[in-house]
């Protein structure tokens, strides 16, 4: 998995981001992903993902519906 391993996640809009798996679980630095729960019941969703190494907030998602894990060979 960790050589092999993509992870998607999913949003209520249809918006996707892309992860390694070792680029989520096997980090050098420990700063890991983040699955946030908000306090409050808002239209941006009830989880939301990101990974706090990335610069950009493309990869941010807000209204996590689903997680896909691929072994690729």
């Amino acid at each position: 998995w960790i050589r092999n391993g993509v992870v998607c996640v999913a949003s209520v809009d249809g918006y996707r981001a892309i992860f390694s798996f070792s680029e989520l679980f096997n980090r050098y630095d420990q700063v890991g992903p983040i699955l946030s729960v908000s306090d409050k019941d808002e239209k941006s969703g009830f989880y939301r993902f990101f990974l706090p190494s990335d610069f950009y907030a493309d990869r941010a998602v807000k209204a996590v519906k689903e997680l896909y894990f691929f072994k690729i060979n």
